[in-house]
């Protein structure tokens, strides 16, 4: 009797080569790696805390500015708990970020 169907092949044919790991969505792109604008922005201000910063800088200025507006719109120093003082420092960058790449 003659069989229906092929038989599967292995998992890994004899002469196949092993798959590539899968890079990282965060490794940089090949090429020429960005010298200005918002990757570059963003890339610096993802490995440095926000106290590092020199806050006479125009880079410190607008985050200073930014995160006291934004404690002042919360509702003061009194109510940040740490988590929200968290979000403050996140949200301070991404604007800061923003208001770089639209000028």
């Amino acid at each position: 009797m003659k069989p229906v169907a092929n038989p599967l092949p292995s998992a890994v044919a004899s002469g196949s080569r092993p798959k590539r790991p899968r890079r990282s969505p965060y490794r940089t792109p090949p090429g020429r790696p960005a010298t200005h604008g918002g990757a570059v922005l963003t890339r610096v201000l993802r490995t440095v805390k926000l106290d590092t910063i020199d806050k006479r800088s125009q880079v410190g200025c607008a985050l200073r500015r930014i995160r006291e507006d934004l404690i002042a719109q919360v509702g003061g120093v009194d109510q940040v708990t740490p988590a929200l003082s968290i979000l403050i420092d996140q949200v301070a960058i991404k604007a800061v970020i923003t208001q770089a790449v639209g000028e």
